[in-house]
């Protein structure tokens, strides 16, 4: 459910209110039956329809004024009149009409007939047409005309309504019939529309309205407008002063009179209005007008839009910013020193008095632990990355084909398993509330702490959302498809081209995170992260869930640069051909334009795709070549310069996904917080990797030196 949902759904104490007709987009793949819209010019002559020996049925819905409904279904032997009650529209009786007309001719065993079911809704016939179907009710009907059409020929067509055709006004009159007769059964009938949830709204009372906008965190702002009494004379005064309006001092009278909103609510990607959700990308298959005194205000802009002049020119390509090497690393020699400029001694003192604290607290008051054991016990995590057994005790085993000498020498398993039980990071009893992640969150500041002071100095960096795997149940748990780990906790992540993370924040919520709220959360998140980084300039690269021309002026701002995706409602009106223009044109054009007052340019390529790239540090020029298969031959075709650096750039946070997943701790635990404190340590090993210049030693040995004993801890 929506942020915007959420909200209206507060509106109302009614439970009937979530019980919706709206499903996830259905594709539908497989259609036998056909529709037909004729125009009305056809049906002077008669149904052009029906065939010699076909069937024909006749279908209608019909809505009274005082908000009762029915159907009616008019065919050979059949006159059915059928209550729907209250709650459905227009358009979920015609549909429900089509829906008993097929399931009645499947109760009768029609075979091997031509069968013409005839609406004079367009609406449903069209949404029975469409590719996809977001609704309930649509798709019920759609598997029971596929079902009628396995044994029959089956078409559905439209017959202008209220034009005198028997069959259609026969129809029509058993609708109203069906709608006049009591409703037996619970209500709703079926799930409610967006159309029933705006009428719903739109008939609050002023008291209604200022009560639940008093009690939602989520409503930034709102804007009331009190509907006007229709007699003048008996509007009362405001016990306030006129110059001061105070939603306090209202009468008896206002309060009770009916009114519209206007609220600013919050939600997990930007600002948006509650009017934002009756007219979302959704589409409502109703085609009726809500029978209210007011109607909705336009929506609130989120903010000032900049003064954009917009022309087709290039800008000037800026010089890549050189990387400057640190100069602490001259003293290091081996894998296990570069482990520790992150795991240092404060580390492991917090994770050894933490250990011991929790002991404590759970009733081991004996229970002790030095530094040198945690070493050892990390030690051992990081073996299980790159050495896997299916139980952790056969580390323990003596047995010819499982034997590690380094680990029963390190520490015994009854030890381990004592650490592994009492292993903590923070203080239970002083945990903030606040915090979803107080349990972790020592641990991850001090590791914060020590990327951003010993990041390695490169200039062009990617941000984007890092996961860590958990498919237990959390409220901070995400899904995400398309990535390769698809459920899990959201790390939004700042990254070198090589996947060194320089800091990482992990998401809690819609709440958390969007602390630029003119600018939405994924600007934010951007903001925030730069902010995080040592003095100098950056070349930062990202995708479209943060990119927007708002955001590059604060980055310019701030004396940096960037280049991103950006969605295309994002490119404020922006003179760039249309991407469906665009799919016409030979892979590798482009279409560019520039805003000469902020110098950011934007260039709209066609590549496996239409993608629009925004860019503060190149333009199109100097443009290069890529090979790609082109009517099944690999041609050299032409990128653009932004293109080419997003591509060199983009991929560090991926990176890091790559060589954290490659070896790591195999160890898991039913600790909802245990990935999230194995995750630091992953890390600690990659960007210590990145550090390490030595190349004779690969990814999987540079972790194994860490390990005491290195590879010699395996029979293997």
């Amino acid at each position: 459910m929506t942020g915007h949902m959420k909200v209206l759904m507060k509106f109302t104490n009614d439970p009937i209110m979530h019980m919706r007709d709206s499903v996830a987009p259905i594709i539908v793949i497989s259609r036998n039956f056909k529709v037909s819209i004729a125009d009305r010019a056809s049906w002077s002559t008669g149904n052009p329809y029906t065939k010699p020996g076909a069937e024909v049925w006749y279908t209608d819905g019909s809505k009274l004024e005082d908000g009762k409904t029915g159907t009616g279904i008019f065919g050979p032997n059949c006159k059915r009149s059928i209550p729907m009650g209250s709650y459905p529209t227009i358009f979920q009786a015609e549909i429900h009409a089509i829906d008993i007309c097929g399931r009645e001719c499947l109760r009768r065993g029609t075979s091997s007939k031509n069968i013409c079911i005839m609406s004079d809704s367009q609406a449903a016939l069209l949404a029975l047409r469409s590719h996809i179907i977001t609704s309930k009710l649509v798709n019920d009907c759609l598997n029971t005309l596929n079902g009628l059409e396995s044994k029959n020929t089956v078409l559905l067509g439209w017959v202008p309504g209220h034009e005198g055709h028997d069959g259609n006004e026969q129809a029509d009159r058993l609708a109203k019939h069906g709608a006049t007769t009591l409703f037996h059964g619970p209500e709703p009938f079926c799930g409610l529309t967006k159309a029933h949830l705006r009428e719903v709204i739109n008939k609050l009372s002023l008291n209604e309205i200022i009560s639940q906008l008093e009690e939602d965190d989520d409503v930034l702002s709102a804007d009331i407008y009190i509907t006007p009494p229709e007699n003048n004379d008996k509007s009362d005064e405001d016990s306030g002063d006129e110059e001061s309006a105070n939603i306090n001092n209202l009468s008896r009278r206002q309060l009770l009179a009916e009114a519209e909103f206007r609220a600013t609510v919050s939600s997990h990607n930007e600002l948006g209005t509650v009017e934002d959700l009756l007219n979302d990308s959704v589409v409502d298959e109703t085609n009726e007008t809500p029978r209210t005194s007011a109607t909705l205000a336009p929506p609130l802009k989120k903010r000032c839009l900049t003064k954009r002049k917009w022309t087709h020119t290039d800008i000037p390509e800026k010089l890549e910013k050189v990387s400057e090497p640190p100069n602490f690393l001259e003293d290091l020699d081996n894998p296990l020193q570069f482990f520790e400029l992150f795991f240092d001694t404060e580390v492991f003192e917090l994770i050894r008095s933490e250990t011991e604290k929790n002991a404590i607290q759970k009733g081991n008051h004996n229970f002790r632990v030095t530094t040198e054991e945690i070493k050892r016990f990390i030690g051992i995590l990081l073996l299980s990355g790159y050495n896997h057994v299916a139980r952790y005790r056969m580390y323990w085993e003596q047995s010819v084909d499982c034997n590690f000498h380094g680990v029963a020498s390190a520490m015994s398993r009854n030890r381990f398993e004592e650490l592994l039980r009492y292993f903590h990071v923070s203080d239970n009893n002083n945990l903030d509330k606040e915090d979803k992640f107080s349990k972790v969150r020592p641990l991850w500041d001090l590791c914060n702490e020590r990327w951003v002071k010993y990041f390695p100095g490169d200039k062009n960096l990617s941000i984007d959302e890092s996961m860590i795997p958990y498919y237990g149940k959390h409220g901070a748990k995400q899904h995400i498809q398309g990535k390769p780990i698809r459920f899990g906790y959201k790390n939004w992540s700042i990254c070198t081209r090589l996947g060194y993370l320089i800091y990482g924040e992990l998401y809690q919520g819609a709440k958390t995170g969007n602390t630029r709220p003119e600018l939405g959360v994924g600007a934010s998140v951007v903001l925030d992260l730069i902010s995080k980084l040592p003095p100098g300039s950056y070349s930062f690269y990202m995708d479209n869930y943060f990119t927007s021309l708002p955001l590059l002026d604060e980055i310019i701002k701030l004396g940096h640069d960037a280049t991103g995706t950006i969605r295309a409602n994002r490119v404020e009106k922006a003179p760039l051909k249309d991407p469906k223009t665009m799919k016409r044109t030979i892979r590798g054009s482009y279409n560019q334009c520039t805003d000469t007052l902020s110098n950011i340019t934007l260039v709209r390529y066609n590549d496996n795709n239409i993608v629009t790239v925004a860019s503060t540090q190149s333009g199109v020029e100097p443009i290069g070549k890529v090979k790609r298969y082109c009517e099944k031959q690999k041609k050299d075709i032409d990128q653009p310069r932004c293109i080419i650096n997003y591509n060199k750039y983009m991929g560090g946070v991926d990176r890091l996904d790559q060589n954290v997943g490659c070896y790591r701790i195999s160890i898991r635990l039913k600790r909802w917080y245990w990935q999230l404190l194995m995750f630091p340590i992953n890390v600690c090993v990659n960007n210590a990797y990145q550090l390490y210049s030595n190349l004779t030693l690969d990814y999987e040995k540079f972790v194994a030196k860490i390990f005491p004993g290195g590879h010699q801890t395996s029979s293997n």
